[in-house]
This record gives structure tokens, C-alpha cells and sequence, in this order.
């Protein structure tokens, strides 16, 4: 609200006007005139009540001599129809969540970026406060928006597209200031932005997701951005890498060195075919660009890992990654159903039939998901002793009420400036464990239903062994879709392709599957 409009406001007051008349007269919200007049402290317009507030005697009834009458009081019935759509809407509404596009990697719209220094050249800022002038027909505009309107927003695109993040902004004029809005709807009306409004949402401010914009391509050129299209460059790409095995906290194992053999070489022509094969097509979140060019990582050799990594699909929740979409056609994610129970079937000549997971949680009584995440588990440990210990500690009462009160304190910094430290009990912990589940009941009824599977467990670098047979399998499933004109990105034992090519490329999988494993049947869904 400038000066001018608040003395336009004040003078209306004074002159008998009241709130809501001024509100239609000003444009604001009746709302925001009533807030600003309290905050002035403006007399009031209206008589104060006869009562002063006071509490007021309830009334009673007379018949015709004046004499109260003693008479219960009447039910009163709505006679008007329900409508049970008005009752809906104060419930979060999960048809409107799933329309809203969230962003993925976001930061913060932050007001004070050109403070220290001076991100976007001043001759770029006063060509587009220029334009924005000549556009939107003002013959003066205020100086704040060469001072620091767009030197701002300026700024915040040019760090989100440094970082590939999306910046939160507010668009409601509660929380925005009017100036900022105006400069972002100018940027996202000249194509300047992409700027993701988000539908109206319901429920608490913690479950609605905000709105966010990126510089475009013409505006990261103008500030000296780098663009959001990534283009696939091998000059200084490494297509394969090999670590070694992860010692004790280690995010990453040491870098070896590359072997340069005939398998090596193969898996680096493989990578590069496959990044130049997606570059060729348009892969966007919403209006974002993706960049979903991969590499591979082996474990320790070329029997080890080997899993495509890199993409940015592949880092968002599968929830969003919905929302993909390839040269503007909606995607599908096709994935294999319990590929690692089935290639240890596979390996040891075990008889599977029907859904692994859910046969092993009806025996074991528990959850599909939380018979899913113990086999996982159980395929990683190293001792079965150790997995038994993990979940009959999960399954403690008292260990998961530590459990909460470190989820509330995680994050939280001492008085010596340093972050606590997890709970050493805490240590395997496994979230959803029932109240008193044994670990040995989960293993009974993996070694009664697959004895020979469970032989397999808690056996050294099974895990990444596993991961090499499917990234075996991904790898030839990308080749053959390359080769039928199929854009696939995979996401480890899955791919997401355009949705009019699901059939082929379920197909395609399936057929991969079964030629590796000699005929061995497994479900893509």
C-alpha cells in the first residue's frame, strides 16, 4: 500500500465512508482497510452498543396478561438441503495436490541477494526495468524496481540456474510485496520465467506446495546464466567408474583406476550411445528442463554394481516423476516386480510362485512393504545375527520412543555449536516394526517357505552382485528401445518411457528378463 492510497483511505474514512465501501472504492480487500484503520488507530464510525458488551439477560415469553410463560425451548429444523460440496472443501483435497507440480531441488527466494554484490550487471537491470516501464504504460516508475526489485529477482533466477534449482516465490499480496509480483508476472508474461503457479490447494500451510519460477533460456543468456537444456558433451565426460568397496561411513568408495579392457569399453560405448540417443528428445518437469545423462558405476570389478546413475529423474520422488514428460507426451514408469527375490530364484533353483513379497509377509504377519524392506535388508547384511538384532531392537517399545525424540532433536545444534549425535541404539533401526516382532519369526518363515533363497542370505557382496545381473538386464533393455526408437530413462531395475510406448517396451523387458535367466518368468508393471 503506498502513501497515496493510504491517505486516499484515511480521507474516505473521515468522510463517513465505511469499510466496505472503501474497499470497493480502493480495490483492496475489506480486510485490509479494516487492519490499516486499527493500525492508525481512525475513530470509529459506528455507535458504540447500548450494553457496552455487557452480557444480556436471556429473554422470555408472555402471554396475553404479561405473565412469563415456562416453555421449552423450540428445536428448530433446516428445512434447506445439505450441501455436503461446501463440507468437502475443508478437507485437503488429494485430486488438487496431485495437479499441483512441486518443485524438486527448490531454494529460497532470498530479498537481500544483491546486498554485498552486484550478481546482474546494472546496464542489463535498466534495459528490462525499461521495458517493463514501456509495457505496463507507467510514464514514471519508482525507483525501487532499478534499486532493488529486479536486481532481486534477477539475482535469485541467476543462483537457482547456477544450482538447477527451482526458487520459491508467493504470488498473494498478503506475503509478496506488490512490486514483486508485478516485476515476476512482466518476466513470466515476456517469457523471461517459467513461472509454476500452483491450482488453489486445502488443508494446512505445511501440505500445500508452493509456487516456483526458473530463469528461460533467453534470460539466462541475458545475465549470464548457464542454460537449464544441459547439451551432452563427451569431451570431458567419464562414462564408467569403478570404486572400491564403502568402508565404515564412507558416502563413496575410493576411485580406482580404469582397466581399460574389453568389458570396460563396451559399457563406456553403451553409456555414450545412450546419452546421445536422449538428447535428441525434450525431457521437462513441468516446464523445467531435465538433464538425464548417466554414468555407471562398478563396485571393486566388472562383476560388481554397475547400476546407471546421474540423471535427475532419478533423484525426484516417484511421485512426481509422473509429471515427466518426453517432447511433451505424458510417461509411464515400467517396473520389474521383485527382481532380485526372482534372480536369486533364478541362481539357486528356487520355485516362486505368485507375489514373493506378499506370500512372505502373510507367513512372517507382517506387511508387504515391511517384508519388501526386510528382504532388501536381509540380501545387504552381513551376519543374520546382525539383521535378527536390527529388527528385534526396531520392535522395542523404548527404542522407538528414542526413535521420536531423535527425529525432534535431529537437526538441532548444542551448546557448543555442534549437532548432536544419533543414539548408538538407534543404529539399524527399522521404522514400522510391530510392538514385540522377533526377528527370528521373519527368518522362520523365509527358511519354511524358501529354503534354498535363504541359504543365499547374509552372504558377502550379494548385494551388489544382484545389482550387476540388473544392470545387465537395464543395460540391454535401453539397447534394444534405442534401437526401436524408444526413449527410456532408467531409474535402477525400472525405466520410464512415453506412455503410447509402454506395451513395446514392457514387452522388451520381459523378453530380456527371460532370455538372461533361461525362461524364468517375472512381472512388469
Amino acid at each position: 500500500m503506498t502513501p497515496a492510497q493510504a491517505t486516499q483511505i484515511k480521507q474516505l474514512h473521515a468522510n463517513g465512508y465505511g469499510v466496505t465501501q472503501i474497499a470497493a472504492a480502493t480495490g483492496f480487500k475489506h480486510q485490509t482497510v479494516s487492519a490499516h484503520l486499527r493500525k492508525t488507530d481512525a475513530p470509529r464510525t459506528r455507535a458504540q452498543r447500548a450494553d457496552n458488551g455487557r452480557l444480556r439477560k436471556p429473554e422470555c415469553q408472555l402471554d396475553m396478561f404479561g405473565v412469563p410463560v415456562d416453555r421449552p425451548k423450540r428445536n428448530y429444523v433446516k428445512s434447506a438441503p445439505q450441501n455436503s460440496e461446501i463440507s468437502e472443501l475443508r478437507t485437503p483435497r488429494k485430486l488438487e495436490q496431485r495437479r499441483a507440480l512441486q518443485a524438486i531441488n527448490p531454494k529460497h527466494f532470498i530479498y537481500c541477494e544483491t546486498v554485498k554484490k552486484t550478481v546482474v550487471p546494472k546496464r542489463v537491470i535498466d534495459s528490462l526495468v525499461a521495458r517493463f516501464a514501456a509495457d505496463t504504460g507507467l510514464k514514471r516508475v519508482h525507483s525501487i524496481y532499478a534499486r532493488r526489485v529486479f536486481p532481486n529477482v534477477l539475482a535469485n533466477l541467476k543462483r537457482g540456474a547456477e544450482g538447477r534449482n527451482e526458487i520459491i516465490v508467493s504470488m498473494w499480496k498478503e506475503i509478496q510485496k506488490e512490486q514483486y509480483i508485478d516485476a515476476i508476472k512482466w518476466l513470466a508474461d515476456e517469457g523471461l520465467i517459467h513461472l509454476q503457479l500452483q491450482p488453489p490447494q486445502y488443508g494446512s500451510a505445511a501440505e500445500k506446495v508452493r509456487s516456483w519460477m526458473i530463469a528461460s533460456r533467453d534470460l539466462c543468456q541475458i545475465i549470464g546464466a548457464p542454460q537449464w537444456e544441459v547439451v551432452f558433451d563427451e569431451t570431458d565426460f567419464v562414462p564408467v567408474e569403478i570404486r572400491a568397496k564403502k568402508v565404515g561411513n564412507e558416502t563413496k568408495g575410493k576411485l580406482l583406476e580404469p582397466l581399460g579392457n574389453s568389458s570396460y569399453l563396451a559399457a563406456c560405448r553403451g553409456v555414450i550411445e545412450h546419452n546421445k540417443f536422449i538428447a535428441t528428445a525434450g525431457i521437462k518437469y513441468g516446464l523445467k528442463p531435465l538433464a538425464c545423462y548417466l554414468y555407471r558405476v562398478y563396485t571393486m570389478d566388472f562383476f560388481h554394481g554397475g547400476r546407471w546413475y546421474g540423471g535427475e529423474h532419478q533423484t525426484m520422488p516417484k511421485r512426481e516423476r509422473e509429471r515427466i514428460t518426453i517432447d511433451g507426451l505424458p510417461t509411464v514408469e515400467l517396473d520389474y516386480s521383485a527382481i532380485h527375490p526372482a534372480l536369486l530364484a533364478w541362481i539357486t533353483g528356487e520355485t516362486v510362485t505368485g507375489d514373493f513379497y506378499a506370500t512372505l509377509a502373510n507367513a512372517a504377519g507382517i506387511t508387504r512393504q515391511l517384508a519388501k524392506s526386510f528382504g532388501l535388508r536381509l540380501i545387504n547384511a552381513n551376519t543374520l545375527a546382525e539383521f535378527s538384532r536390527n529388527v528385534t531392537k526396531s520392535g522395542n517399545p523404548a527404542v522407538k520412543r528414542a526413535a521420536i525424540e531423535w527425529e525432534k532433536r535431529k537437526g538441532d545444534i548444542k551448546a557448543n555449536g555442534k549437532p548432536y549425535d544419533m543414539p548408538p541404539q538407534l543404529d539399524g533401526f527399522i521404522e514400522g516394526v510391530p510392538d514385540g516382532y522377533k526377528g527370528e519369526t521373519f527368518l522362520d518363515a523365509m527358511k519354511q517357505l524358501y529354503p534354498r533363497i535363504a541359504e543365499m542370505l547374509a552372504v558377502e557382496n550379494m548385494g551388489i552382485k544382484l545389482q550387476w545381473h540388473d544392470s545387465q538386464i537395464i543395460s540391454e533393455v535401453l539397447e534394444l528401445t534405442r534401437k526401436q526408437g524408444i526413449i527410456a530413462l532408467p531409474i535402477h531395475d525400472s525405466v520410464i518411457v512415453k506412455a503410447s510406448d509402454q506395451m513395446a517396451a514392457k514387452e522388451i523387458m520381459q523378453d530380456v528378463f527371460s532370455r538372461y535367466t533361461n525362461g524364468q518368468i517375472i512381472t512388469v508393471k
